[in-house]
């Protein structure tokens, strides 16, 4: 009789069948800094860059881009796969066939020396480059 308590004790606990552990909780998003950027608007679905593209990288960090749009403002591009020192000595970053930007789209980068790499489009948002960190009224060159 014991020997088959403890066959079926082995059982279940080879089985799960012993206590049940809670199920972990996915962990969440990493903190992104960039997100708290006064100059960080809502997220868009779509934004045109103004021709001649002009861009600009963020603070020296990989797969952030800021581009001008076509109607006066600023896009901010949350890429994949585009390392901060190929976006700074960029020859050439061309759009998406029609020059919009849209999630899941490819950009193209080229370097001086013709190689090209594909970056993915994983974000936009409006970008502000007029809003400042320290307020009009605390300027320190009072």
């Amino acid at each position: 009789m014991n020997r088959v308590m403890i066959a079926l004790a082995a059982l279940a606990a080879a089985t799960g069948m012993s206590a049940k552990e809670k199920p972990k909780s996915p962990a969440p998003p990493p903190k992104t800094y960039e997100n708290d950027d006064i100059k960080m608007g809502p997220a868009i679905d779509e934004a045109c860059a103004a021709s001649p593209m002009a861009v600009d990288t963020y603070d020296g960090l990989d797969n952030m881009l800021i581009v001008e749009t076509t109607n006066g403002g600023h896009a901010f591009l949350h890429l994949s796969g585009c390392d901060f020192n190929t976006l700074l000595f960029a020859e050439q970053i061309s759009p998406p066939a029609g020059g919009c930007f849209k999630k899941g789209d490819s950009i193209t980068v080229t370097d001086s020396g013709g190689g090209a790499r594909q970056c993915a489009v994983t974000g936009i948002n409006e970008w502000h480059p007029e809003k400042s960190e320290i307020p009009d009224d605390q300027d320190s060159n009072n």
